[in-house]
C-alpha cells in the first residue's frame, strides 16, 4: 500500500476511534444522568442508551489496534467517575449490603436473623432504619459470603449507611481487576493463541466499555465480578508456581460468592508444561505436590474468612433462593413448565455436569485453557438456573479478554433486556417481577442465536486463542 493510503487509512482509525469513543462517553454520561432523573425508571431510555455505549465500545474496539496501558486505566477511572456520580438504577440489593454491613460491626455476623426482625427495634440508628426500609425480601437471612461482608462493613465505618462509599470500594476494586487483565495482556510467558498479542487489539476496551460493566459495577454496585477477580489472580499465580498463594486466591474468591468454588476442579487438573525432559513420573509428583498445596491454600483462606462468623452461619437465605426463587430463566423455566422443579434441576445438573466433563477433558491439563473453561463453565451454570440476573455474566466476561472471545460481550447486552419487567414497566397486567412473554422470547432467542453462531465451528484448540 502506497504512504498515502497507509496515511488516510491511520487517519480514519483515528476518526472512527475518537467518534466512538465520544459516543460511549456520551452515552455513560446520559446513563449517570437518567439515574439522577425523575426518568430513572424509564427503561427503554436506559435501552437506548446501553444500545449506543454497546456499539460504540465495539466500534471503538474494531478501530484500534494498539491502546497503552495507562490509556485504558484513564479510560476505566474516568467511567468509574462518572458513574459514582449517578446512583443505583433498577437495583436495591444494595441496601442489603449497607445492612449486612451494619450487622457485621455491630453485632459480629450478618447471618441468621432476617432484617425484619429489627423493625421494631429501636436500638437501630436512624441511618440504618432508612436502610432496613429499603432492604427486599426482608423475611430472607442474607446470602452473601464473607469476603463480600468485611467489606459491606469497611463501607460501613467510613460512612454508616452510605451507598455512594460502598461503590467507591467496589469500583476500587474493579480497577485492580482491570490492571490485572492489563498486565496479563504482557506476559509473554502466556503466549494466548501461540501468536503475538500486537497482532490482535486488546480486548479491554470492549470490557471497560461494555454497558453491562458500567451498570452493574459502579453504577450499580454488584459485587460479582471479585468472583473472577480472585480466579484470574489464583491463575495468574499458578503460572507463576505459587500454587499456595493461588490456593488461598481461589480461597477468598468462593468466600465472596460460592460459585467460584466450581472453577477449583479445573485448577487441580492444571498442569504447567515441562520445560525439559524430565521423567513422567517426576512430572506426575510436581503436579501432585501442587494440587495439596492448592487445597491447603484454599482451605487456609475460607478458615479465616469464616472464622470470625464461627457458629453463625446458615442456609437459609440460600435454601429460599435455590427453592422458592425464579427470574428470566429460559431452560429451566420450560422444563419446570413442561415437568417439575426437581426435573428441571436434574436437567440442569445433567447439563453443567457435561459441560464440565467435556471441558476437562478438551483442556487436556493445559493451565493455558482454564481461562476458556471458566467461560464455558459459568455460561452453562447462569444458563441452567432458575434465576439468571445480568450481573450474573461478570461471573465469566473478564474471562473474555484473556481468550479474545467476543461473543461474552454480545450475551451480555443482551441479557440487559431482562430489566423490563412489571417493576418498571409498570403494566397493570404484569407483577413486579414479571417479564412479559414477547421480552423473553426476544432475549433468549437471541441468546441461542449467539450460542450457535459461537459453535458453528469445532473447537480445534480448547486453549485461550484469538
Amino acid at each position: 500500500m502506497p504512504e498515502a493510503g497507509k496515511a488516510s487509512a491511520a487517519d480514519r482509525s483515528k476518526f472512527f476511534a475518537s467518534l466512538s469513543l465520544f459516543l460511549s462517553l456520551l452515552a455513560s454520561l446520559g446513563l449517570s444522568w437518567q439515574s439522577n432523573s425523575n426518568l430513572a425508571d424509564c427503561v427503554p431510555l436506559f435501552w437506548s442508551f446501553a444500545l449506543v455505549m454497546q456499539l460504540a465500545g465495539y466500534m471503538f474496539w474494531r478501530s484500534q489496534t494498539a491502546m497503552r496501558g495507562r490509556v485504558i486505566i484513564a479510560l476505566a477511572v474516568l467511567l468509574h467517575a462518572i458513574a459514582l456520580c449517578g446512583q443505583p438504577m433498577f437495583e436495591d440489593d444494595y441496601f442489603r449490603y449497607l445492612w449486612d454491613g451494619y450487622q457485621v460491626v455491630a453485632n459480629g455476623n450478618p447471618y441468621g436473623v432476617a432484617p425484619e426482625s429489627f423493625f421494631a427495634d429501636a436500638r437501630v440508628p436512624a441511618a440504618m432504619q432508612a436502610v432496613l426500609n429499603g432492604v427486599n425480601n426482608p423475611e430472607v437471612p442474607t446470602i452473601y459470603g464473607p469476603a463480600a461482608q468485611q467489606l459491606f462493613a469497611l463501607a460501613y465505618r467510613v460512612d454508616p449507611g452510605n451507598e455512594r462509599v460502598l461503590r467507591f470500594l467496589l469500583a476500587a476494586c474493579h480497577l485492580g481487576l482491570i490492571a490485572l487483565l492489563l498486565r496479563l495482556e504482557r506476559v509473554k510467558s502466556l503466549d494466548l493463541g501461540g501468536e503475538s498479542a500486537r497482532k490482535f487489539p486488546s480486548m479491554l476496551p470492549l470490557y471497560v466499555l461494555n454497558p453491562l460493566v458500567f451498570k452493574e459495577v459502579a453504577l450499580t454496585g454488584h459485587f460479582d465480578f471479585l468472583v473472577p477477580l480472585g480466579l484470574i489472580a489464583a491463575w495468574f499465580a499458578l503460572q507463576k508456581k505459587l500454587p499456595l498463594l493461588a490456593g488461598m486466591l481461589i480461597g477468598t474468591a468462593i468466600a465472596a460468592k460460592f460459585v467460584a468454588i466450581f472453577a477449583l476442579p479445573f485448577f487441580l487438573l492444571a498442569r504447567l508444561k515441562p520445560i525439559d525432559s524430565r521423567p513422567e513420573e517426576l512430572i506426575f509428583s510436581k503436579h501432585i505436590a501442587q494440587c495439596v498445596l492448592l487445597i491447603l491454600g484454599t482451605t487456609a483462606a475460607l478458615a479465616l474468612l469464616y472464622l470470625p462468623f464461627l457458629g453463625a452461619t446458615d442456609f437459609a437465605g440460600l435454601s429460599v433462593f435455590a427453592n422458592d426463587w425464579r427470574f428470566n430463566a429460559g431452560m429451566f423455566a420450560l422444563a419446570e413448565t413442561a415437568t417439575n422443579a426437581n426435573t428441571a434441576r436434574i436437567l440442569g445438573g445433567t447439563i453443567l455436569l457435561g459441560v464440565m466433563a467435556f471441558s476437562a477433558w478438551k483442556m487436556r491439563g493445559s493451565i493455558l485453557s482454564v481461562p476458556i473453561v471458566c467461560i464455558w463453565l459459568y455460561a452453562a451454570l447462569i444458563l441452567v438456573g432458575p434465576v439468571i440476573n445480568p450481573w450474573y455474566w461478570l461471573w465469566l466476561l473478564p474471562f473474555a479478554c484473556l481468550t479474545r472471545q467476543r461473543w461474552p460481550f454480545l450475551l451480555g447486552s443482551v441479557l440487559l433486556l431482562s430489566y423490563g419487567h412489571g417493576l418498571y414497566l409498570l403494566s397493570d397486567s404484569l407483577a413486579p417481577y414479571q417479564l412479559p412473554i414477547w421480552l423473553q422470547c426476544i432475549e433468549h432467542i437471541g441468546i441461542v442465536l449467539i450460542l450457535l453462531w459461537q459453535i458453528r465451528h469445532p473447537m480445534r484448540r480448547f486453549t485461550s486463542q484469538p
